[in-house]
């Protein structure tokens, strides 16, 4: 088990209530780049407690939903709030247990500083992502002072986190990958400053 599967384990049954701010604006903000139609799939990656998942299930009924994470505690929560339609996977950002080019959205919350392989999730991505299909990515973003200053606390204090990056250094990563990428940075409160990076397949 990884450190972050461990971590959100333990933090499953009270997660939504620790974290019910953050969790919901970084959902908002995630969804207003997305432009989910009727039959299209849309792949969370890093579900946690199915949060999204079932709030895209309300807006977007005729949509294929499918959510992965790690924490197999996490993927339990999920189970207990989305509808049974939704197919709910173990694995991670750099093992996607999806086909090749079955998703038309991929989106991602707070979860990239935890991806040990930043390579070979840009790989994954691309691969389970048809040709024109988009990345929705948000996490943390170091273009803010308090954002720093938590990526250094967090990296001191937490194995699982690997890297907290900046908008550029995504992009960058992004572009390097075969995405056309847009990055939109923001701040949800005085400290937390977020990143969304909408990155379409080549």
């Amino acid at each position: 088990m990884s450190a972050a599967s461990a971590k959100y384990d333990a933090l499953a049954r009270r997660y939504d209530r620790r974290w019910s701010f953050y969790i919901r604006e970084s959902i908002r903000r995630t969804l207003e780049h997305v432009a989910l139609q009727p039959g299209q799939t849309l792949l969370d990656v890093g579900c946690g407690t199915g949060r999204l998942l079932a709030e895209v299930s309300t807006r977007e009924p005729g949509a294929i939903l499918i959510g992965v994470d790690p924490s197999a505690n996490m993927l339990e929560a999920a189970r207990s709030r989305v509808p049974s339609t939704v197919r709910l996977l173990p694995g991670t950002a750099e093992v996607i247990p999806v086909d090749s080019g079955a998703v038309d959205w991929l989106v991602s919350t707070s979860v990239f500083h935890y991806v040990q392989d930043p390579f070979a999730a840009r790989r994954e991505f691309r691969r389970v992502l048809r040709p024109g299909g988009t990345l929705v990515l948000t996490d943390w973003s170091t273009d803010f002072p308090t954002m720093r200053a938590q990526a250094r606390w967090s990296k001191a204090t937490e194995t699982a986190v690997r890297h907290v990056y900046s908008a550029m250094e995504l992009q960058a990563l992004l572009v390097a990958g075969g995405f056309d990428v847009t990055v939109d940075t923001y701040k949800i409160s005085w400290y937390w400053g977020l990143m969304t990076v909408r990155a379409v397949r080549g």
